[in-house]
C-alpha cells in the first residue's frame, strides 16, 4: 500500500513537471521567436537522454485483468508504463462438501476463482443416503426421525436412474428404492467426473507485427473453453498475406547460415514462419512461435524439426516442397482431402492405390493372406497412419506385417475373424513405437457427439459396420450437413460392396483411393436399411443386413 501511495505522489509530480516542461519549452519558443525578429541566435532546446529506474509492479495482473508495470526517469521524472498480460492462473477457493443424510440431499466438493468466479470443478447435488436401523425389530432410523413400516414386503420398488458422468460433473450409479415406504434398497454411488479432455485451439485473434493476439483451447468432449492464452506480437499466424512457396527451392540452417534456393524469396520464407505459428497457435504444436521476420535461421530449423516428426516427415530440418505440400494439406489449402489411402488393398490399378507385399503377406507361414481377413488391422494402421503418427508411408508395409503377426499369435485375428480386443490391446503394444492411444470399443452410430468431436479436433477413428471395418479421418460440414471421410481396407476380395450407389472401378470397395465423404445419415445405424450390393452382371441385390451402418467405433488420438 505504501508503495502505491509513493509511485501515485511520483506519477503527480511529473505530470505537474511535464506541464512545467511544456510552460518552459512554450516560453523558450516564445523567447526564440521574439530573439530571431531581433536577429539575435535562437536558445538550443534541450533534450532528455532518459535514464528509466527499473520496472515497479503498479497494478498486479489477475485472471481477469491485465497489470501495469511503471518506471521513472531519474532526470526528467517522466513516468512510462506498460501492461502485464492477465495471468492463466485462477485463485482457487474451495466450496466445501456438504454431506448428504437421510433427511437432506448433499454436495460434492467443488472449486471456483475467487478472482473471477470461474466454476472450475463444479459441486453436484448427492442424493439422500439410505436409513439405518441397529437391528431388524428398530422402528426409527438412528441417523434421524423417520420410523418405518416394519409390515412392508418392499413389493412396489422404483428405480433410481443412473446419471451419466461429465468433465466437470459427477455421475450416479443406478439405485432403487421402495415406493410404499420409501426405504433405500440399493443406495446410488457417486462416479467421479472424467475431467475435460484437451481439444483443438482456435484462434480469437490473429497477433500481428505490432498486436497481440489470443486463442482459446476446447474440450473435445463438452466443447467448453478450457484454456485461453495470449499470442505475442510479432508472432504473426496469418499466412495469407505472404506469397506461398510453389518453386523446388527450399530453406534451411546448416549451422552457420542460412541456405535457401535462388528463387526462395523473403515472402515465401515469412509464409513458412506464420503457417508454423499458426500450427501453434491453432493445432497444438509444441514448439516455440516465429519471428515473422524472412530469415530461415536456427529457431526456423527447430520448429522445422518439431514440425516434421509431429506429422511423420523425414525429419531434416530444411523445409522443402515435401513440407511445404504437407503444411498446404493441414491448412486446407488443397481442394480436397490429396493424401492417398495406401490401404485399400484389393484394387486392381496401380494409378488409384499403392500396394505393396505385404497384400499377399501370410502371417507365421499360415495359409490365409492378408487379402482373404484383416480389414480390422488394415483398419487400424490406417487410422494410426492418416492421425500423422510415426508411421510414414515407406513404413506402411512393415507396421502392417508387424500388427498382422502380433495379431494372428494372440488369436485377434486368425480364420477370417477380427477379435475386438485387437484395437485397445494393440495401444499396448504399439502405442509408443507408433505415437497413439486408442479407446476401449464405443457402442454407437455416426452422429454420436463423441465421436464428431474427436475427428473434428484432428483425431480419427475405426468403426465398425456389418462383418467389416472401415476408418473415419476426417469431419466437414457442407451446407450445414456434416460428413465424413471414409477409407476402405476392403480386404474381403469378392465381396462387391456398394455404399448406396457409390461403387468404385473394380466394385469391391466401399470408398475409392482418396476416400470418399459421407453424410452422417448415410453412415447412422438406425436398423432400418437394407443393404445393397452389385452383382456380377450389374444387378442390385438386397440382403436383409445393414451396408455401412455405423453400430460401433474406436476413437484413436495421438499419444
Amino acid at each position: 500500500m505504501i508503495k502505491k501511495i509513493c509511485l501515485s505522489i511520483i506519477f503527480i509530480l511529473a505530470c505537474v513537471l511535464s506541464l512545467s516542461a511544456c510552460d518552459t519549452k512554450t516560453n523558450q519558443n516564445n523567447n526564440s521567436n521574439n530573439n530571431n525578429n531581433g536577429n539575435n541566435n535562437p536558445t538550443t532546446e534541450q533534450v532528455c537522454n532518459r535514464s528509466f529506474g527499473d520496472w515497479v509492479v503498479f497494478k498486479q495482473a489477475t485472471c481477469k485483468e491485465d497489470g501495469i508495470l511503471t518506471r521513472l526517469c531519474s532526470l526528467c521524472l517522466e513516468v512510462e508504463n506498460t501492461t502485464i498480460t492477465k495471468t492463466e492462473n485462477h485463485t482457487e477457493v474451495i466450496d466445501s462438501e456438504i454431506p448428504a443424510t437421510c433427511e437432506n440431499t448433499g454436495l460434492t466438493q467443488g472449486k471456483h476463482c475467487s478472482v473471477c468466479s470461474l466454476v472450475i470443478e463444479k459441486q453436484v447435488v448427492v442424493p439422500k443416503i439410505s436409513h439405518t436401523f441397529d437391528n431388524n425389530e428398530d422402528e426409527t432410523c438412528n441417523k434421524c426421525d423417520y420410523i418405518r413400516d416394519l409390515t412392508c414386503n418392499h413389493t412396489n420398488t422404483i428405480k433410481l436412474p443412473a446419471v451419466s458422468e461429465k468433465c466437470l460433473e459427477t455421475g450416479l450409479t443406478e439405485g432403487k428404492k421402495c415406493a410404499d415406504c420409501e426405504t433405500i434398497l440399493i443406495q446410488q454411488t457417486i462416479i467421479p467426473a472424467k475431467g475435460h479432455t484437451n481439444g483443438q485451439w482456435i484462434i480469437d485473434k490473429n497477433a500481428t507485427e505490432s498486436e497481440s493476439g489470443s486463442k482459446h483451447q476446447v474440450c473435445s468432449v463438452c466443447n467448453e473453453t478450457i484454456k485461453t492464452e495470449t499470442i505475442p506480437a510479432n508472432y504473426n499466424t496469418d499466412y495469407t498475406k505472404y506469397d506461398e512457396p510453389e518453386s523446388s527451392d527450399f530453406a534451411r540452417w546448416d549451422g552457420s547460415k542460412v541456405v535457401k534456393g535462388t528463387n526462395t524469396t523473403t515472402e515465401e520464407i515469412k509464409w513458412i514462419q506464420s503457417a508454423i505459428n499458426y500450427l501453434i497457435a491453432n493445432h497444438n504444436l509444441n514448439t516455440p512461435y516465429l519471428v515473422v521476420d524472412g530469415s530461415f535461421g536456427p529457431k526456423c530449423k527447430t520448429t522445422t524439426l518439431a514440425f516434421q516428426k509431429a506429422y511423420g516427415l523425414t525429419a531434416d530440418g530444411s523445409f522443402g516442397p515435401i513440407c511445404v505440400q504437407k503444411m498446404k494439406e493441414i491448412l486446407g489449402i488443397a481442394s480436397d482431402f490429396t493424401q492417398k489411402n495406401i490401404l485399400q488393398v484389393n484394387a486392381k490399378s496401380s494409378d488409384n492405390y499403392i500396394s505393396g507385399d505385404w497384400y499377399s503377406y501370410k502371417p507365421n507361414d499360415n495359409s490365409k493372406t492378408i487379402r482373404d481377413a484383416g480389414c480390422g488391422i488394415v483398419a487400424l494402421v490406417s487410422a494410426i497412419y492418416n492421425l500423422g503418427g510415426s508411421i510414414n508411408e515407406s513404413q506402411i508395409g512393415n507396421s502392417i506385417k508387424e500388427v498382422i503377426n502380433w495379431a494372428y499369435s494372440k488369436n485377434y485375428w486368425k480364420n477370417e475373424v477380427i477379435n475386438r480386443n485387437l484395437f485397445n490391446k494393440s495401444d499396448d503394444n504399439f502405442g509408443t513405437k507408433y505415437n497413439f492411444t486408442i479407446s476401449s470399443e464405443i457402442k454407437g452410430t455416426s452422429t454420436d457427439e463423441k465421436l464428431i468431436n474427436h475427428i473434428k479436433n484432428g483425431g480419427t477413428a475405426v468403426a465398425h459396420v456389418y462383418g467389416h471395418f472401415i476408418t473415419i479421418v476426417d469431419y466437414k460440414e457442407e451446407n450445414g450437413v456434416g460428413k465424413f471421410l471414409v477409407f476402405d481396407p476392403a480386404p474381403g476380395g469378392g465381396t462387391n460392396w456398394n455404399s448406396l450407389n457409390r461403387k468404385t472401378s473394380d466394385g469391391k470397395a466401399i470408398t475409392t483411393a482418396n476416400g470418399n465423404w459421407f453424410t452422417l445419415d448415410e453412415l447412422k445405424n438406425d436398423g432400418g436399411t437394407k443393404g445393397r450390393f452389385i452383382n456380377n452382371e450389374g444387378k442390385e441385390i438386397s440382403y436383409g443386413y445393414e451396408n455401412i451402418e455405423i453400430d460401433a467405433y474406436w476413437l484413436v488420438s495421438k499419444a
